[in-house]
């Protein structure tokens, strides 16, 4: 697919996240996008949630960016929430959330800049560090 369709894409897929009642709403508020859910979430949910608000104030996503990311994080939660639901057998469910990182990571790879995706990868392979230190605090708002 050419670069114009990915745009072309996504801004489509920005377009019904703004406009699905179920996911979130997006907000501007002095520079800063904003994600507001005011139902009950699921806690892959909420896991993507922190995720787009860590990226947007850690990477600097354009609202474009913020858009696609916050609409793969949602969808790769969604996604997660089924596996969840359907497979029960470990090794299954462990090897299907493994190929959904993979094909979320993936997607993120088209949207954030070289630099922006190496910040995420860094972020996501430091994460794991700091849930093994004892005196590690919440690292999602660190």
């Amino acid at each position: 697919m050419c670069s114009k369709n990915k745009i072309l894409t996504l801004g489509f897929a920005g377009l019904l996240l703004a406009a699905s009642p179920v996911t979130s709403v997006l907000a501007q508020s002095i520079g800063e996008f904003e994600i507001k859910n005011p139902e009950k979430t699921s806690p892959s949910v909420q896991r993507a949630n922190d995720l787009t608000k860590w990226m947007q104030k850690n990477l600097t996503l354009t609202l474009n960016q913020f858009t696609s990311v916050s609409h793969i994080n949602l969808l790769y939660a969604h996604k997660e929430d089924s596996v969840d639901n359907v497979l029960k057998d470990h090794r299954l469910h462990t090897d299907a959330l493994n190929k959904l990182k993979k094909a979320k990571d993936a997607d993120f790879r088209e949207v954030l800049t070289e630099v922006q995706y190496k910040q995420y990868i860094e972020h996501k392979e430091f994460k794991p560090m700091l849930k093994r230190s004892p005196f590690a605090g919440n690292y999602l708002t660190e």
